[in-house]
Formats: C-alpha cells, structure tokens, sequence
C-alpha cells in the first residue's frame, strides 16, 4: 500500500512538473525554432500546430587537375600500367569519392534537399525530415529520376529528428541527426556524425549536458537471413556524453565520453579500406592473389573489446 501511494505521488509530481515546464515554454515561429530544422516558409492550420517546409538546390560544377598530384602521369611516362605491380589500376589515386559517390576529372555534383518540420506551440514534440538527392549527373541519371542503380534513389532520407519533451526540462530525442562531442566548438577531432540512435538533452542556467546512444555498425541483423550472426554481439554502438558550464558569453568549459564498443567488428587501417573496397568494386579480383587475400584478413579479423577510455576535457574560449 505504501508503495503504491508512493509511486501516485511520484507520478502526480512528474506530471505537474511536466505541465509547468509546457506551459512555461510556447513558440510562436516555427522558423524561427532550434527544434526542427531549416525551412523558411510556414504554413497555417486550424489547429494548435506550427508547420514548415523549405528547398534547397545546389548545382557544383566541378573540373579536377592533377588531384593525384601527378601520380598516374609519371606511371604513363615510366611505361607503367599501374601499382603495385598492376594490381592497382593508374587512376587509384585519382579517383576519389564524395557524397555524391565515386568521381574523377570534371563532373557536375547535384545536392538537392526538401525540409519538413512540424511542432505544436506548447513544444511538447517536434518532427523534422530532410529528404536529399546527391549524386553526379549525366543525362542518365536524371532521365530515370534519381540514379543508374539500386545503390540510388531520386530522394533518400538523409535526416529524420523526433523529440519529446520529459518533465524537468528534459528532452528526449530519436532519430539520425548531426550530433558531436565537438563537432560545433571543437572541429569534431573526437566525435561528430549523424549516425542514428537516442539522445537526451536538458540544463538549466548556464549549464547543459547531453548523453546518447548511437548504432554505428549494425551487423546481427541484414537484409537477407543467411547473414544474421548470432554466436555474439558483433556491432558497433557508441555511448558518449557531454557536460557544458558557460561562463560567460565567449568562454566556457566542456566536459565530454565516448565509448566506442568494437567487438567482432571489421577493422583495418585506412590503406587497407581502399585496397579491399578497390578490389571488390572493381570486380576483377582474384581470392588467389596474395594482395587481396590481405585485404580480406584485415576486414575480417574480429576487433578485441575496447577499454574504457578516461574522460576528456576541453576549454573553449
């Protein structure tokens, strides 16, 4: 009976604090909103509900000289075919890859986005989706909507962001969304990605924090049933955490965590991803050649457990 009307008081407390922090927090602008994201056009509705949308365009017409730094000019002078005694082709270097996907020489880059948002005046949620076309055009590309491949879509979901609001000024937010230790203040040298995941935020003065939870590497569970693995946990999740103290308005200090959990995750050193991702693209590889066979030992060689790594400190000024 005791802790039944214990948890009646908890709850009654929860949602009375809940109720203040709603009613204490009203948006008038939804464009104006840090909640959501871009959009400058906003639309009017019959009810308690504020909604934008906003577009962006933006055509790169890209001409590349000697982005190798000449490298695949001096194997052409030296009569060579490629490297590595041919088991890499001469433009290895010079290809290169961006959002839009693997380029070389001169190409017009296509980045086209279309922003949703929607919050009601009280806060108490918020929804923000950015669907994005990036890819390099060619008549092709664009006669069949979006893209030569499965690998393409005419618009994907680059970013989708949820939140909720939780009693104590607290938030909950779900989704993929541009998150970082230092990504902003800091250059992002530790963490800062939109990789999907949970996060909560929340301060009070001049102190804010966020802890969340990311999948960076999701490998139980695939598109086809034969590649399940079940004999351990074999993904890649991030637990990180960061505490701000603002001391005045051009100095503050940030206390920040990461844990990169690798278990039984593919690794190797950057060398090795582009000869083994080169390989397989390419297709013209042979399991025989000595090269390769390398390149898969390093990609299928289990990462150990990683060990806590202490906290990290960084003042900003």
């Amino acid at each position: 009976m005791k802790l039944c009307f214990r948890l009646v008081v908890i709850s009654l407390v929860l949602v009375l604090a809940a109720s203040f922090s709603f009613a204490a927090d009203q948006a008038t602008d939804i464009t104006k909103e840090v909640l959501v994201g871009p959009g400058s056009v906003a639309i009017s509705t019959q009810k308690n509900i504020l909604m934008s949308f906003g577009a962006q365009i933006r055509m790169i017409p890209t001409t590349e000289v000697n982005w190798d730094f000449g490298m695949s000019k001096d194997l052409k002078d030296r009569g060579l075919t490629g490297y590595l005694g041919g088991a890499l082709n001469k433009s290895f270097f010079k290809d290169h890859v961006n959002e839009g996907g693997w380029v070389n020489n001169g190409y017009i880059r296509s980045e086209d986005r279309l922003y949703f948002n929607a919050m009601p005046k009280d806060r108490k949620w918020s929804f923000y989706a950015a669907l994005e076309f990036d890819d390099a055009l060619d008549t092709e590309v664009v006669d069949v909507r979006g893209g030569r491949d499965k690998e393409h879509s005419a618009f994907g979901l680059e970013r989708l962001h949820g939140t909720m609001a939780l009693p104590f000024g607290l938030r909950l937010h779900a989704g993929w969304d541009i998150w970082g230790t230092d990504i902003i203040d800091g250059g992002g040298l530790v963490y800062g990605d939109d990789n999907p995941g949970f996060w909560i935020t929340g301060g009070s003065g001049p102190i804010s924090y966020s802890i969340g939870y990311f999948k960076l590497g999701e490998n139980n569970f695939q598109n086809s049933i034969t590649d399940l693995e079940d004999e351990n946990n074999n993904d890649r999740d991030l637990y990180a955490g960061y505490l701000v103290y603002k001391i005045d308005n051009n100095n503050k200090i940030k206390v920040f965590y990461t844990f990169d959990q690798i278990e039984g995750v593919r690794t190797g050193d950057f060398l090795n991803y582009l000869l083994y991702n080169s390989y397989k693209k390419k297709a013209t590889y042979d399991p025989n050649n000595a090269t390769y066979a390398a390149m898969v030992n390093a990609f299928t060689t289990p990462e150990p457990r990683r060990t806590i790594p202490p906290f990290r400190c960084i003042l900003y000024w």
